[in-house]
């Protein structure tokens, strides 16, 4: 799958919990490890807590809190 494909189909999840997504909803979206690590170290990502992950640019809010935390 095309690497825009997987970016709008886990931006769908994260923009209805807040802008916060888990590890396992990236991968069970079709993102391998390797892209994951790299969402993060370049930045595009946020990882707050293992496993969770927040959209860079996100504005934090009590939903993504709750998100991030359950």
């Amino acid at each position: 799958m095309q690497t825009r494909a997987l970016d709008a189909r886990i931006n769908l999840i994260a923009c209805r919990q807040g802008g916060a997504f888990t590890w396992a909803q990236a991968r069970e979206c079709g993102m391998g490890k390797a892209t994951i690590g790299r969402r993060v170290s370049t930045g595009v990502w946020n990882r707050p807590y293992p496993g969770v992950y927040v959209l860079v640019g996100a504005p934090p809010s009590r939903l993504q809190a709750l998100w991030a935390a359950v």
